[in-house]
């Protein structure tokens, strides 16, 4: 543990006390597993909610997901008939959503292909007619898409070159709906879904780890490190998945060494830019600030967009300079919250030496400041409150027995919801 003045002890393994202090956490005193689980795609669970609560808005970028076969719409090379396939994250599953100012209608354009968008490829006013992508054409009324709910809360896209009776979907007799072409069909307003979607906001995970980090675990491979922080990532957004119907990609991992100050000041506000001790002393998060400078951290944050929509989380290794600077972690909660208008981040600093749950249940919380919960007392069951025990309350909901729906009170689920978009938008 790690108490309110930084000094680190080991606390009981798999202590289930609750954390009293918002400057307490445990860390878990246990060897590393060999592998992390691995978190199947097509084994995620679904949106809670039937009914597609997420907004249609324009400039935000949408995995579909057929409301009945419960595939993603896939784009092909130009000319060819898209596709529903298993969502697996590529650029070729995210769909930018502009609407016309002028006729009220929408375009869909993939990020594989941004300077195409989806169209109604022949006859446009025929049911079965092939759907695929063509060069953007405003003059072509086959690339204009009528966006509206239907009854049971899904979408329905109506293309406007039929006069919008036809809706993107697949045919209801087909046996391999993941092989098969989606193409439009006659909409029939009911409960047979082949013509209705849901719309999931795009995110992409990034997990990145500085050389302290990757220097306290040195008994590890680089892969495995690697596969360890992707599989939080994956169960972290895996919850907010389930309740919000927030897409995200596959997590990446990967060593940022130009963040690896190794004691030699690069991010070091005090001057000293070399391998001398530092003589300068602060006491709690005054020290942490000095040492590593959290404002470069933020600026160099801001600068980056290699990867469009990501939600980056950064695992600092140490904090300061000390005798053994590798094996020295503060509280994670004291740095997160660090959304931009760029792009958002978590800052993080903790082994992974504590049980996934924990890490995936910190992630969760850090997550969720950046779509506008604060941390606060609520009651002891959401995850934002400040006194709540964060690896209990991930069993309770995620559990083989779960006792818990939500991870989040009333009051933060509905923040997050209005805010739901918020890092889904980037121009194509």
């Amino acid at each position: 543990m790690i108490d309110s003045k930084r000094n680190f002890y080991p606390l009981k393994k798999n202590s289930t006390q609750p954390f009293q202090d918002r400057d307490l956490v445990s860390l878990i005193q246990c060897p590393m597993k060999a592998a992390a689980k691995q978190i199947s795609q097509k084994n995620i669970a679904l949106p809670k909610s039937t009914a597609n609560v997420v907004p249609l808005e324009s400039g935000t970028n949408y995995c579909l997901r057929n409301a009945q076969s419960n595939l993603y719409l896939n784009a092909h090379a130009l000319g060819e008939s898209v596709t529903q396939k298993d969502f697996n994250g590529d650029n070729a599953q995210i769909w930018y959503v502009k609407a016309s100012q002028t006729t009220g209608y929408y375009r869909l354009i993939p990020r594989s292909a941004p300077g195409a968008c989806l169209t109604v490829l022949a006859t446009p006013q025929s049911a079965g007619a092939s759907v695929g992508l063509l060069p953007n054409n405003d003059a072509l009324t086959s690339q204009d898409w009528q966006i509206s709910q239907s009854a049971r809360g899904n979408w329905v896209l109506r293309s406007r070159a039929s006069g919008n009776t036809m809706a993107l979907g697949f045919s209801v007799a087909s046996v391999f709906p993941e092989v098969e072409a989606v193409t439009q069909t006659t909409y029939a307003d009911d409960t047979v879904l082949n013509d209705e979607w849901a719309l999931e906001p795009f995110i992409c995970p990034v997990m990145e780890y500085d050389q302290g980090f990757y220097m306290y675990h040195s008994d590890m491979a680089t892969a495995a490190i690697q596969e360890e922080l992707n599989q939080v990532a994956d169960m972290a957004f895996a919850a907010l998945y389930r309740e919000f119907g927030l897409r995200a990609r596959p997590s990446v991992s990967q060593m940022i060494y130009s963040l690896a100050d190794d004691c030699k000041g690069m991010l070091y506000g005090c001057g000293h830019g070399s391998t001398s001790t530092c003589t300068n002393t602060y006491n709690g998060r005054y020290d942490v600030s000095h040492h590593q400078n959290i404002n470069k951290v933020y600026f160099w944050y801001q600068q980056r967009g290699a990867y469009p929509n990501a939600y980056q989380v950064f695992w600092m290794g140490h904090t300061k300079c000390a005798a053994n600077p590798h094996s020295f972690f503060d509280l994670a909660e004291n740095y997160y919250a660090g959304a931009t208008a760029y792009q958002p981040f978590a800052l993080m600093n903790l082994p992974l030496t504590v049980v996934e749950e924990q890490l995936a249940a910190y992630v969760i919380r850090s997550i969720s400041t950046s779509f506008g919960a604060l941390l606060r007392s609520h009651n002891g069951n959401c995850i934002l409150d400040q006194s709540c025990n964060t690896q209990t309350i991930y069993d309770q909901v995620m559990g083989s027995s779960p006792t818990l729906s939500s991870f989040w009170c009333d009051a933060d689920k509905a923040t997050i919801s209005s805010n739901i978009l918020r890092f889904s938008k980037s121009a194509p």
